[in-house]
Formats: C-alpha cells, sequence, structure tokens
C-alpha cells in the first residue's frame, strides 16, 4: 500500500502536438502544492478546470448526481434533468477556463479533494 497524497495523468494527442493534458487528483483534506517536472514539452502557457465539492465526503442524497454541491471553477453543477438535457449543456459551455503561468518546471496549488484537469500548450 502506497500512501499517495495527490496522483498525476499526463497524455498527448497528435492531433494537437503542442499541448500536453495533465489530470491531478488531490485526495487529502487539504490544498497541496505540487511540484511538476515535465520533460521534452516546455509550456508555455496553460488553462486549468478544477472541479470541487462543498462536501465531497457526502453520501447524504444517493439520487443527487451532484447534490448541487459539485462546482468546476467556481460555477455549481445542477443535476442532469432529463426533460432539460439542454440547460445542462449549456451550463458546462459557460465554465471558463483559469489561466495558469507553466512552464517545465513550476508549481501548482490543488485544491483538497478535487480534481484538476490542466492543459499545458507550447
Amino acid at each position: 500500500y502506497y500512501d499517495q497524497q495527490v496522483v498525476a495523468w499526463a497524455s498527448t494527442d497528435s492531433d494537437e502536438p503542442d499541448t500536453l493534458k495533465l489530470i491531478l487528483v488531490n485526495m487529502t483534506g487539504r490544498a497541496e502544492n505540487v511540484n511538476l517536472h515535465i520533460a521534452g514539452f516546455t509550456p508555455g502557457s496553460g488553462d486549468a478546470w478544477v472541479m470541487t465539492s462543498d462536501d465531497p465526503l457526502s453520501q447524504a442524497n444517493p439520487d443527487s448526481f451532484t447534490g448541487n454541491n459539485t462546482k468546476v471553477n467556481g460555477v455549481t453543477i445542477t443535476d442532469v434533468q432529463i426533460a432539460n438535457p439542454a440547460a445542462f449543456t449549456e451550463l458546462l459551455g459557460s465554465i471558463e477556463p483559469v489561466e495558469i503561468a507553466a512552464s517545465a518546471d513550476f508549481q501548482y496549488s490543488i485544491e483538497p479533494y478535487s480534481v484538476a484537469a490542466l492543459t499545458l500548450r507550447k
């Protein structure tokens, strides 16, 4: 058993050779500063989409996908309404990425119990 505080995955796409995508997951109840060292790719800019929850450990409402506690970049994600899926799509389209400073070696602070999707560009 290895007690990881933050886990990370990275991927590239041949359709976007100047882009590196990272997923960071913070499994702790505190913000964590993550030192990122990227070999073979030097980003010049980046964007972040961060999913958080007001009550990440709650299982109080199993009939609710999000319990209206889940947020992406501060925007509350409401439950999907089968009768109105366009409202959900519109909500997701309204979420703006957060610009981040990125380089081959940089530090990123990830919020407690959160998932961050980072898109880094050369």
